[in-house]
């Protein structure tokens, strides 16, 4: 016998992001059925077959997408639990992706860092499912934390041409941003409006994390033909919505007990990359001028501070500079001449050892900038000092 079938409608499969979201649903609803021994079978359809008159199908798991779709289960005579927010009117038992606290849990993360000001930009168009309850979500958390949140519609051009759509997305952006001052923190109600920020910072020559902090709504999978990877998201938990749709149908087959109209999941945890984090750009050069005060180890490079920030050498050049007027280098060498004028005058090491103890490959080295700044090699210079 044929237990409970799992149906994605082709409307939804026939796009890019349709078939990562089926594989996270049968992620989800594979769980179930390892943890409880009920047996789901997939089952593909396309617009043209009907599901009528099927006696062995006892329940189904449906991505609804719209009321026309749905008007084909409603013929089934068998328990049908929905998993996608768009239809208009729930049909359905549904068990769907919460976008409200989507929204919530963006603007919250941005103010625990430290934003003052706040935009959330999406696309132009009808104000529906899942687009409006993480803007009602949004809208809430501002309120409650006392944070005020600028909305900003990026206009839809006429046209299928995707590069075309691409430029015009980013050249939308970067005119906005020029008329603003960094640093400026962004939620992007999806990946495509995220994608046109961070290439419209990269056109200004800004640096995600430094004048710019950017999360972005969804996970980036959910559009296949850019790469967003780059960018901090709040993802969907479609693998929990399969596993609970799956759970609350059997639990409707079996006993009776039919699901709650609408059961809400929450998104999962912030995907975080320093892009999102706006203390980043006034807060790095306080850390690192920190780290350089009180770290023990003279032989630090660019490259290992940046490491230890998780930023581009490039980030750190630029946050420092901003703050000091100094160069990065230039702080670290006078730091390392500093240290070796104290070792030479307060010990007796010698020059091979002052060398290795400050991040000196050879004497030779240590000696030839140490004259340029002191105008005698670190031996002569250490016996022309008073005792």
């Amino acid at each position: 016998m044929v237990f409970p079938q799992l149906h994605i409608d082709a409307f939804a499969c026939t796009l890019p992001f349709g078939m990562w979201i089926a594989q996270e649903l049968q992620n989800g609803i594979d769980r179930y059925t390892e943890e409880h021994g009920t047996r789901f079978e997939p089952f593909w359809t396309s617009d043209k077959f009907t599901l009528e008159n099927q006696p062995w199908l006892k329940g189904m798991i449906a991505f609804v997408p719209d009321l026309r779709v749905s008007s084909r289960f409603e013929h089934l005579g068998c328990p049908v639990v929905n998993v996608s927010s768009n239809l208009g009117t729930h049909a359905f038992p549904s068990v769907l992706n919460d976008g409200a606290a989507m929204g919530r849990c963006a603007v919250e993360h941005m103010v625990t860092c430290g934003a003052s000001r706040l935009y959330y930009v999406h696309h132009r168009g009808p104000n529906r499912g899942y687009r409006k309850q993480r803007m009602d979500g949004a809208l809430e958390a501002g309120k409650h934390l006392g944070i005020h949140i600028q909305f900003l519609e990026i206009p839809r051009k006429d046209t299928k041409d995707r590069h075309e759509k691409l430029l015009n997305g980013v050249t939308f952006c970067s005119e906005w941003l020029q008329q603003t001052t960094p640093p400026v923190s962004v939620i992007a109600s999806g990946p495509t409006e995220a994608q046109y920020f961070s290439l419209a910072a990269e056109t200004l020559g800004w640096t995600l994390g430094q004048e710019m902090a950017l999360i972005q709504l969804t996970d980036p999978r959910e559009h296949l033909w850019h790469d967003t990877s780059h960018i901090s998201c709040i993802p969907h938990d479609w693998r929990q919505v399969g596993y609970l749709s799956a759970e609350r149908l059997v639990n409707w087959v079996d006993k009776g007990l039919k699901p709650k109209e609408i059961e809400w999941v929450p998104p999962l945890p912030p995907n975080l990359t320093p892009s999102s984090d706006p203390s980043i750009g006034s807060d790095l050069a306080t850390r690192v001028h920190s780290l350089l005060q009180h770290s023990s180890d003279y032989g630090l490079r660019v490259e290992d501070i940046a490491d230890e920030f998780g930023v581009s050498t490039s980030t750190l050049y630029r946050a420092v500079k901003r703050k000091t007027g100094q160069n990065l280098k230039t702080q670290i060498r006078d730091r390392k001449l500093s240290e070796i004028k104290r070792l030479l005058l307060e010990t007796n090491l010698a020059v091979e050892d002052i060398a290795a103890r400050c991040g000196y490959r050879s004497v030779q080295t240590l000696t030839a900038v140490f004259k340029q700044e002191f105008g005698a090699p670190p031996g002569q210079w250490r016996l022309s000092q008073p005792t």
